[in-house]
């Protein structure tokens, strides 16, 4: 029996083998078949599609523009921790519960004044850390 063997490069060469050792060559390239059937049956293997390009790559996304991002908001957040109690509390009310300076001079009984000039000192130290 010839097995007939193909290369990557487009050559290919012809064994002269035994029918036993045929048959056997035979069986193992049709159960790397049935293998290689069974793995890419419901799916596609991504590094198969590398040679297609960049069909993944998303264009709208800036990279550098989000690393910065989140650099900043990393810096923010530690900067924040350095404030006491009180003003983390304030800065809570106004940004994220989007309170008006009035209602929270209201509840804590001062003026709107006072308020503001909490969170002058506020910004002032943020600005110092950052």
């Amino acid at each position: 029996m010839k097995i007939k063997y193909q290369f990557v490069n487009d050559e290919s060469s012809e064994i002269k083998v035994t029918e036993e050792l045929g048959a056997i060559l035979i069986e193992m390239d049709r159960d790397i078949a049935k293998s290689d059937r069974r793995e890419t049956r419901r799916h596609i293997s991504l590094d198969g599609m590398a040679y297609e390009g960049h069909i993944f790559a998303d264009t709208n996304t800036d990279i550098a523009a989000q690393f910065e991002a989140a650099e900043e908001e990393n810096a923010l957040y530690k900067a924040i921790q350095t404030l006491l109690p009180q003003q983390k509390e304030l800065l809570r009310k106004v940004f994220f519960d989007r309170r008006t300076i009035a209602s929270i001079a209201a509840e804590e009984g001062v003026w709107e004044g006072a308020i503001r000039d909490r969170l002058r000192k506020i910004y002032a130290r943020l600005k110092k850390v950052l």
